[in-house]
């Protein structure tokens, strides 16, 4: 049930953003091989993931009401 519902959310998360969460949480790719992928720097795609897992965050938060 809990990977469903995980699932659903990344996919109703913006494109960019669940390729970040999907390149670093399962792919296990670090924050500096994200940003060579997305021609950013480091911190920019630390920020960027930050701002994934939140929204996945709040996501799984509705789907669990």
């Amino acid at each position: 049930e809990r990977e469903r519902l995980v699932r659903e959310a990344l996919a109703e998360l913006p494109e960019e953003a669940r390729a970040i969460v999907l390149m670093h949480d399962y792919q296990g790719l670090g924050h500096t091989e994200i940003a060579g992928i997305l021609g950013v720097e480091h911190a920019a795609a630390r920020k960027r993931y930050s701002r994934a897992l939140a929204s996945l965050g709040r996501l799984l938060k509705e789907k669990l009401r």
